[in-house]
């Protein structure tokens, strides 16, 4: 009994607690991971350059704000240096690695052998660290060479066009499948 009275404390601690994300799928992952947490924002920013001001917006009359930060291996510092030069204190816990899959190379010449013929591909990047793993194997098997390149949103673009020196045809405005499918479907 008195476990069971410790956990709703706990969760209904964690239901006051906001959660800031950059855009829906992470709310949407944060939801199904746990249904504690019922606080969450910043799903409609899309990117950190938006999610940036939102946060600062919310905390302007909390006195020393500080936030447990949630970060990657591989994140960039976009976020953290819009919130850290608006006053906001950040404690980072790294909570996930980006890793490559290790048959990409296998699993992408399956999906080449099974793909019908044709001589315009459309490859989408979705984050900085896949472009880095994806392009040696994309460069190796020539596709490069003749597909339009469209990136998920602006900090995925900047990598390519300014670590892999590549021209991207279309940047997708919100990171969503709509939003993709509608950049690819308007290209000329």
């Amino acid at each position: 009994m008195a476990e069971s009275v410790k956990n709703a404390e706990v969760s209904s601690d964690w239901a006051a607690v906001p959660f800031y994300v950059v855009g829906e799928g992470t709310a949407s992952a944060l939801q199904e991971a746990s249904p504690f947490v019922l606080d969450i924002r910043g799903q409609h920013s899309g990117n950190a350059s938006t999610l940036g001001p939102f946060v600062l917006s919310e905390l302007k009359d909390v006195p020393n704000p500080r936030l447990l930060y949630l970060t990657g291996d591989k994140n960039r510092d976009t976020l953290s240096n819009i919130l850290t030069s608006g006053g906001v204190a950040l404690d980072y816990l790294q909570a996930y690695q980006t890793a490559g899959s290790p048959t990409f190379e296998e699993s992408l010449g399956s999906a080449l052998e099974a793909a019908p013929a044709t001589d315009s591909w459309w490859i989408v990047f979705f984050a900085p660290s896949s472009a880095s793993h994806a392009i040696p194997t994309l460069q190796k098997h020539g596709l490069l060479d003749s597909a339009k390149i469209v990136a998920i949103g602006p900090t995925t673009d900047q990598a390519l066009q300014n670590d892999h020196k590549m021209t991207v045809h279309a940047v997708a405005p919100k990171p969503t499948p709509e939003s993709l499918l509608y950049v690819i479907q308007s290209y000329p």
